[in-house]
């Protein structure tokens, strides 16, 4: 498997639950509806990334009833997108499906393009957990066009990431190399180093299933490096169990079970 995209670290995001929470109250209380739904908003997306999803689907809940009584489209997309990826951790594909679908209709109508390439990579993630490769590349081919169309290097860099991970698992290995290193020298170009790490460490995980043993290697390497310099322990717990399988081919057991107990022991610690 893949690894997914990161969260933020937990400490700035429990600050920043706080004060949502003092923007969001004092709204209510005079009235300011707009200034209400925005700070649902933010909470949902806060609670999402902390794994604290049902407070999360709570928020992005009042956040979609809010928006569609206000008539904010672009709230309501926004809110939408929260609870189908919501929904996508909790393991509710079917629910994921059909928010991302209507999220997806409203972005189209409102001829948001960028709106528009968010949802069609947020189906294709759901696709990615069916493992439904093929339809899953599908969305992500959709997104990329349109990241590259509207100019968005960020969402293509994404885009590509995502695309990279169907055709790994759907063995299209050289097919994944190339839009892996396509994404990596996005990253590198706008200067996202979390980007960086998360590419070079599915690389390194690709070039293994090709038996490029030392490729695999240092790319999984310098990818760890720059995952542990951002503090994203999950990533780079994820990327550790990736060295796992790559010492095993080359028959060196003992690093084998010492990049699996280090993922491990960096999971205990989350």
């Amino acid at each position: 498997m893949t690894i997914c995209s990161p969260s933020l670290p937990q400490v700035s995001q429990r600050d920043t639950i706080s004060r949502c929470f003092s923007c969001a109250y004092p709204a209510q209380e005079v009235g300011d509806r707009q200034g209400e739904t925005n700070a649902l908003g933010y909470l949902g997306n806060l609670y999402l990334s902390l794994g604290q999803f049902n407070p999360a689907l709570e928020h992005y809940e009042k956040h979609l009833g809010l928006a569609r009584t206000l008539g904010d489209r672009p709230g309501e997309a926004r809110a939408l997108q929260g609870l189908g990826n919501t929904y996508l951790q909790l393991g509710n594909l079917e629910l994921a499906l059909e928010y991302h679908h209507q999220n997806l209709a409203l972005v189209r109508a409102m001829g948001d393009g960028a709106g528009e390439g968010a949802a069609l990579g947020c189906i294709g993630n759901v696709y990615d957990d069916l493992h439904d490769y093929a339809q899953a590349a599908t969305y992500h081919r959709q997104d990329l066009a349109i990241a590259r169309q509207i100019g968005e290097k960020r969402a293509e860099a994404a885009a590509l990431g995502n695309l990279a991970n169907a055709e790994s698992e759907l063995g299209q290995y050289e097919q994944a190399v190339e839009h892996y290193g396509q994404a990596l020298a996005i990253a590198r170009q706008i200067g996202d180093p979390l980007s960086e790490g998360l590419t070079l460490a599915n690389l390194g995980e690709t070039l293994t299933k090709l038996g490029q043993y030392d490729a695999a290697l240092a790319h999984l390497e310098a990818g760890i490096d720059i995952l542990q310099e951002q503090g994203a322990q999950s990533l780079e717990a994820s990327a550790c169990k990736y060295l796992g399988p790559l010492y095993q081919a080359i028959g060196d057991r003992e690093r084998a079970v010492g990049a699996f107990d280090r993922a491990l022991a960096l999971r205990a610690g989350l």
